[in-house]
């Protein structure tokens, strides 16, 4: 028995989604073979409106969310080579910078490989050889500490902007949704392609919440769930649409911004079930649309016991991980 999966889902939180929740969209990312949103004979961008009568061109395989979470299977008709190519240079880049470190630690396969790590200030490294997971720290700026039989990982994340790595989680939503569905979600696609990042919300804060799994490779696959609320807009209390993705050792959940529902906030609901134990919980705020590149994540391992062995000690392919050489 895998102990960090939980058997016993609490019965309120599954009862409360059925009672204000549909569920529109879900899959479990594990298909050997790829799945394609859309229809092969008439495809439309739904990011930029155009088709092939218009000038878009469809060739290059456009993946429904990006690769570097693990996805090797949902690809979409919807996307268009030209928005493709612009995400993948702006807020999917931002997403895998802001999630480098996570997705190394988690042992994320993205497009190539399970990213090697170095952090913005370059004082920090960590990478797979094989199965073993190799940290690399200078002595003047020790990112790992010992104590208690853990080990605290700590590190400066690649330069990232907070409102591109929101707007990344907005532009999977998006990429999955019914086409029925779409209509209340206009502006929100006009933010998702400006390249000038402003506050959908207004004042209010763009936060994703989470919960972190412990254990590896413990969630295998990606998943995600599109929840659409129940009932009228005038006895609302709950955010009108949420999305959930959950992947490596974390599930995030956001709210899909729309300007007919700019009165709610995530922090109002419950997150969604999961299958697996948490250890910790937390709110992410992706408000800011500055650049950032002192933000300092960190990751806690427990283990029985350790061993302290020299440089010369150390395999060859490990040696060339290091960031402090002999």
């Amino acid at each position: 028995m895998n102990p960090f999966i939980n058997e016993n889902i609490d019965s309120k939180l599954v009862k409360f989604y059925d009672k204000h929740y549909t569920v529109l969209s879900c899959r479990l990312l594990n298909d050997n073979e790829y799945v394609y949103l859309g229809n092969e004979k008439t495809k439309v961008c739904r990011f930029c409106g155009k088709d092939e009568s218009n000038g878009a061109t469809f060739k290059k395989l456009a993946h429904a969310f990006p690769e570097s979470i693990g996805n090797k299977c949902l690809a979409t008709y919807y996307e268009c080579d030209k928005c493709n190519e612009r995400f993948g240079k702006t807020i999917e880049s931002d997403f895998a910078n802001y999630m480098m470190f996570y997705h190394s630690i988690s042992g994320i396969h993205g497009k190539k490989k399970i990213p090697e790590f170095i952090s913005n200030d370059n004082k920090s490294k960590s990478a797979w050889v094989g199965d073993k997971y190799i940290l690399s720290d200078t002595n003047e700026n020790l990112h790992s500490s010992i104590k208690d039989n853990s080990i605290l990982y700590r590190a400066t994340a690649p330069t990232h902007t907070p409102m591109a790595v929101y707007k990344c989680f907005v532009k999977m939503a998006i990429s999955v949704m019914p086409e029925n569905e779409l209509k209340p979600f206009a502006k929100t696609i006009e933010w998702i392609c400006n390249k000038k990042h402003e506050n959908i919300f207004g004042n209010k804060k763009l936060l994703c919440r989470y919960e972190m799994i412990p254990g590896y490779n413990t969630t295998k696959y990606p998943h995600y769930a599109l929840y659409k609320r129940k009932g009228p807009n005038s006895l609302a209390i709950y955010p009108y649409m949420i999305f959930h993705l959950t992947y490596g050792n974390f599930s995030y959940m956001i709210e899909i911004p729309t300007q007919e529902d700019l009165h709610q906030s995530i922090e109002k609901i419950k997150f969604p079930p999961i299958p697996f134990k948490s250890s910790s919980t937390g709110i992410l705020d992706l408000t800011s649309n500055k650049s950032v590149s002192d933000l300092q994540q960190t990751m806690l391992w427990d283990f029985d016991s350790f061993k302290e062995i020299s440089f010369d000690e150390l395999p060859e392919k490990i040696k060339d991980t290091a960031l402090i050489k002999k």
